[in-house]
Parts: C-alpha cells; sequence; structure tokens
C-alpha cells in the first residue's frame, strides 16, 4: 500500500528529497533511472532536491550545486574516486565507506535549507541509513526505498538480519524486480510493504532506424558487417570475458564495446587494440539530449545486444534500451533478465562462452527470424518500457493525482 504523505493536499507542488551515494555524471544503470525517474517527476510537476555525492567512480567533477529542471542537485565532495567497485564485495567497508560523508552532507543541508519535503526517497540501503539518520534532525516524512540490485542474501545471515532490520523501519520499500522482491521478503519483511517497480525508456528516444544501413552509416560503422554490441561497466562480472572470447572465435562479426570503468579496463582496452574485429568505444558526452539519441543510434546500428551477466542481474537498463530500438538480446538466463528478456525481444541462455557462441551464430544466420524479432522487441517494449511505469513510484509515494498538485 502507499505510503501516507504528511503535508496536506494544496496547489503546491509536492517535493521530493532524493539520496543515492550515485548519480550523473557517474554512469551505470542507477544513475540512468534516477536521470529518468527526476526528468518524469518533472512532467508531473513534482518538485526534487537530489543529494548525492561528486562522481566516486567516473574520473569527472561536476558542479556543486546545479539547477534541475524540478529542483537541484547537490554534490558533496569525498574521497576515494574509484575504491567503489573494489570495496562493494564487502558490505560492512561499503556501508563504512558510503554512508558517513552522505549523512554529513545531508545534515547539513537540512539544518542551513530547513527545506520541508513529502516524501524521501532513499536508493540502496546507505541512502536508507542517511534517510533514517535525517530523522534526528526532526524530519518525520515517509522514507521509501528503492532497490538496484538483486543482493543475494541468504535467511538468516548476518547481512541479512542487517538489510531486514534497516527496512522494517522504512514506510515502503520498492524492489527492482520480482527477483528483488522475493529476496527481500524471503528474508522476513512484510509482504505488503514491498512493491516492484519496473524500469522504462523514453520510445521516443530509443526507437529503430529507418533502416540499419542508416544507423551504421551515421556512426561510421561497416554496412553489412555482423555486429553484436555489449553496452556496460567494464566488471567482469557483466560478462566482459565473454564479449572478449566471442571476439577471438568470431572474427567474421564485429563486437562493439560501449563501456564504463570496470576492473577489466586495462584487459579491454588492450584486447581491442590486438583482436582486429573488437572496438572499444566510450560514453560519447555532450549534452544529454544527443548523447542519448547517439547511443540510441548505436542500439539500432547493431544486429544484437549481448548481456552476458555472471550474476543476478536485476532487471537490465539496456534490455529496455535495446528493445526499444528494435534489437534483440541474447542474455544470461539469471536474476532479474528473466523478467525483461521474453520470446518477444531475445533470448536467455546459460551464461556460458560456448552457449553464447552457438546461440549468436545462429540468429545471425537467419537473418528473416532476426528482423522480425526487431520488430517484436519494439512493440514488446512500448507495452511493458514506457514511462507509465513511473506511475507506479508516484503512487508509493502517497500522491494520488495525476500530477501531483491540485
Amino acid at each position: 500500500m502507499p505510503v501516507e504523505a504528511n503535508s496536506p493536499r494544496s496547489r503546491k507542488p509536492r517535493r521530493v528529497l532524493i539520496l543515492t551515494p550515485f548519480a550523473s555524471p557517474n554512469r551505470g544503470g542507477a544513475e540512468t533511472h534516477i536521470d529518468r525517474l527526476i526528468a518524469a517527476l518533472a512532467r508531473r510537476n513534482i518538485l526534487v532536491t537530489l543529494l548525492t555525492y561528486q562522481p566516486l567512480v567516473s574520473p569527472v567533477k561536476a558542479a556543486a550545486r546545479e539547477p534541475l529542471p524540478n529542483g537541484e542537485v547537490i554534490r558533496i565532495p569525498w574521497f576515494g574516486r574509484g575504491w567503489h567497485p573494489r570495496i562493494e564485495p564487502y558490505a560492512p567497508l561499503n556501508f563504512a565507506y558510503l554512508v558517513p560523508g552522505l549523512l554529513a552532507g545531508a545534515i547539513r543541508y537540512r539544518i542551513m535549507e530547513k527545506t520541508d519535503f513529502d516524501v524521501i526517497h532513499a536508493h540502496g540501503f546507505a541512502a536508507a541509513v542517511v534517510a533514517l539518520g535525517l530523522r534526528w534532525t526532526g524530519l518525520r516524512q515517509p522514507i521509501v526505498v528503492s532497490t538496484h540490485a538483486v543482493y543475494g542474501l541468504t535467511q538468516g545471515s548476518s547481512l541479512a538480519k542487517a538489510v531486514g532490520m534497516l527496512l522494517r523501519r522504512v514506510d515502503q520499500t520498492l524492489a527492482v524486480s520480482e527477483a528483488s522482491r522475493r529476496e527481500l521478503v524471503s528474508i522476513g519483511l512484510d509482504p505488503a510493504r514491498v512493491g516492484v517497480y519496473r524500469h522504462w525508456v523514453d520510445v521516443d528516444v530509443f526507437r529503430p532506424a529507418r533502416s540499419r544501413a542508416e544507423a551504421r552509416a551515421g556512426l561510421g560503422w561497416e554496412p553489412s558487417v555482423p555486429t553484436c554490441l555489449f553496452v556496460g561497466r567494464l566488471l567482469r562480472k557483466k560478462g566482459v570475458e565473454i564479449v572478449l572470447e566471442l571476439a577471438r572465435r568470431m572474427p567474421d562479426v564485429r563486437f562493439r564495446i560501449l563501456g564504463a570503468e570496470g576492473d577489466m579496463d586495462d584487459e579491454v582496452v588492450d584486447a581491442a587494440a590486438a583482436i582486429a574485429n573488437l572496438d572499444l568505444m566510450r560514453d560519447p558526452g555532450g549534452p544529454e539530449d544527443g548523447r542519448l539519441r547517439t547511443i540510441a543510434g548505436m542500439y539500432a546500428a547493431a544486429d544484437l545486444l549481448l548481456v552476458p551477466s555472471q550474476y543476478d542481474e536485476a532487471a537490465g537498463l539496456v534490455v529496455l534500451e535495446s528493445s526499444a530500438a528494435g534489437t534483440p538480446v541474447v542474455a544470461s538466463d539469471l536474476g532479474g533478465l528473466r523478467e525483461t528478456v521474453t520470446s518477444e525481444n531475445g533470448r536467455l541462455i546459460e551464461p556460458t562462452v560456448d552457449a553464447f557462441e552457438s546461440k549468436v551464430s545462429a540468429m545471425l544466420s537467419d537473418r528473416a527470424a532476426l528482423g522480425s524479432l526487431g520488430a517484436q522487441a519494439r512493440a514488446f517494449a512500448e507495452r511493458q518500457f514506457s514511462e507509465r511505469n513511473v506511475d507506479l513510484i508516484v503512487q508509493r509515494y502517497g500522491f494520488d493525482f495525476d500530477n501531483a498538485s491540485d
């Protein structure tokens, strides 16, 4: 059930405080989701203050305060850029690193600004701790927590007990997938207080090109070479090693990696230099609208998107983007990918290099079936992955009217 927002209905727009350690210009699935959430809330006349860190992974620095179309973002300086990927597997160390600076910055903001909010939306467990910490300042607004992963929690473990204790103190939890929701319920959370949200994509930006040849010409890609695309962090757990091995085994196929920083950076750079049919591309950067359209064009220009994850991926935003662009997906049969990849937009297979080689070869050899699947993928995205999905989040805020203002 939705939380009850404390402030009365009025002609004033509702206000949301979003807390997260990671936001743009960091690159990743959670960061992309938060960008899209803020834009969707703006279209619903909901004001947002985003409190986050300066980028902890991407090697860039952003403004300490920056306006948003519907509010502002405040970035807190913190030490240890590049540390997070290395300490992420160690939960106590991860919390010790992520919580203190964000909590201190949030308390300082609360004391200095004295801004009232209708709801606090925390992204991830560290941000949930910060949200509860703000209650020390007298802030009593409802707290909604979103998950962005399947965490591998084991009932009865110390980590599961800590997560359960934390989430029982917030008002609502929004799981990123049914797999995530099942995990949280299995450790003892009340099912009535754990909802599921589904990611969405701008189907007007991510859309098929008039022709794949035209899309490739715009990017300077070869017009007729079969092309597979990987989009994501250059992390071992993302299955990047599988993509590299496929490039070695399948010299007649072009493999293009659009990669953000990760623990395999050096290996991928070396492989791209040594393997003729492997290309490493970096984020195109620039104004966000142009950047997204360039990335959308890459999806539309590829024959297949590869998602060879080696862990229980929460949902896979790249699946949504590729489907909307009319490009089928070959993905590991794990976690939340089972919910976003169906026979209508791709194929699920074992997360091994042999399975990917076999399936990719078979799909690329049947161009008619591949084209038909691409058309189905676009229709599937329009039905399942449009911005209508944000309405569930708004309802969980307790905002039970269309544009959140009378």
